[in-house]
């Protein structure tokens, strides 16, 4: 019998085997961990959701745990500090170029609530040009509970100096305004005020939930490996077949 004849197969495939088991059970493991991810993330977002739409309650005056009252619908009374404006750019309808005008609402009992009362155009940034919105005395406002937050890898630093903001950063902002604020800021609802301006409602839920592309991701490429471990397979048994050259 020739050494071609005698060639083994398996010994081919040994080392292809050893490579090949552990990368599939890598792949098929990532996949299925996406999968729970994904059962996680859809169970967080419809828990924001019912948050938000759930019946609003009294922002206590003492808050020990911010997180409870995240994407929570509150409710809260004072009166603004008009004088006190933050401006956080952001993009309004139509991806207008504006601003967020946060200003804080002082209670009869405890610190003082920023609310994100909306958005403004660049035009109306300077509270003259929008007196009839700069409401006085008490007010009772609802909306939904955010914290610090909101900057991705490219967000700018907050240039506190210059009012202007590019994230939501409490113990920044309590700095800026001059006096301790509530470790959760209100993003006020879309209740109409007088002249329309600034627009409520502009809370936005940038929570990612590619989980179930990562998935076939990872799935894909557990199935392409197969594919090819198949072929390198095939091709080894027909070469221990095929009759030797000598």
């Amino acid at each position: 019998m020739s050494d071609a004849e005698a060639r083994s197969p398996y010994r081919a495939l040994l080392w292809p085997v050893i490579y090949t088991i552990p990368a599939l059970a890598l792949l098929i493991g990532l996949g299925i961990w996406q999968i729970q991810r994904l059962h996680w993330k859809e169970g967080l977002l419809a828990h924001i959701h019912d948050q938000m739409h759930a019946p609003a309650v009294d922002l206590p005056v003492k808050i020990d745990n911010p997180k409870i009252w995240e994407y929570r619908r509150v409710r809260v009374t004072g009166h603004y500090q008009n004088g006190k404006e933050l401006y956080l750019y952001a993009a309004g309808p139509g991806s207008q170029a504006g601003y967020l005008v946060f200003t804080p609402l002082v209670r009869a009992e405890g610190k003082a609530v920023l609310v994100n009362r909306g958005w403004v155009p660049e035009k109306l940034k300077d509270p003259k040009a929008r007196e009839k919105g700069q409401r006085e005395g008490t007010v009772t406002i609802e909306g939904i509970g955010r914290l610090t937050g909101g900057a991705g890898p490219f967000t700018p630093d907050n240039e506190p100096a210059k009012n202007e903001w590019f994230q939501r950063d409490i113990p920044q902002m309590a700095k800026a305004v001059g006096e301790p604020l509530a470790p959760v800021i209100i993003d006020r609802d879309d209740a109409p005020v007088p002249g329309g301006w600034p627009l409520g409602g502009r809370t936005r839920i940038d929570i990612p939930n590619n989980h179930l592309e990562y998935a076939i991701t990872w799935f894909s490429l557990a199935y392409v490996l197969v594919i090819i471990f198949a072929i390198y397979a095939w091709r080894a048994f027909k070469a221990a077949k095929s009759p030797s050259d000598g």
